[in-house]
């Protein structure tokens, strides 16, 4: 058996380039300077904001979901802030403009960053395991519970991500 790279699958980098230049187009800006986190920092938002309609209102939806088919193929550390943003797509504000583009930072700084699997071991020494996460009452804005999992195939020699 050989080690399986799911970027050689699925070429993510490129993909998360389209990503990229969709929101930059959208946003019709020419460049976006990277960020650590997907996430826009705890009271840097003003409430104020979350009143007014954002400039991205028409477009986020579609920005939101090719970064979304991203997430799901092969991104799984943004699928909580497209989750967040997905919410709100009615209601589109500032703030969530300013998420958004925290979000595109986030993959112009991790553009590299990729899935990798290897499966070395046969079919009887491999299992599934299933790691679960969840907050009660995390979600500051409607006090709303969130559960995750993470799905891996794994043995002795093999490691490979299914979910």
């Amino acid at each position: 058996m050989r080690a399986i790279d799911l970027g050689m699958v699925f070429d993510m980098k490129a993909y998360t380039a389209q990503t990229i230049d969709l929101y930059k187009e959208c946003a019709k800006v020419s460049s976006v300077k990277p960020a650590l986190t997907p996430f826009v920092a705890d009271g840097s938002l003003n409430p104020d904001e979350d009143e007014v309609t954002g400039t991205l209102a028409p477009v986020a939806c579609k920005v939101l979901m090719k970064a979304l088919w991203l997430a799901r193929l092969a991104r799984p550390d943004i699928l909580k802030p497209i989750g967040d943003l997905a919410s709100n797509v009615q209601k589109w504000s500032r703030n969530h403009d300013r998420q958004l583009l925290r979000l595109i930072q986030y993959l112009v700084g991790t553009c590299n960053h990729r899935l990798v699997g290897t499966v070395q071991d046969t079919a009887d020494d491999l299992e599934l395991v299933l790691y679960v996460d969840a907050d009660f009452c995390g979600e500051r804005a409607h006090t709303k519970s969130t559960s995750g999992g993470y799905l891996v195939l794994y043995g002795p020699q093999t490691w490979f991500p299914l979910a």
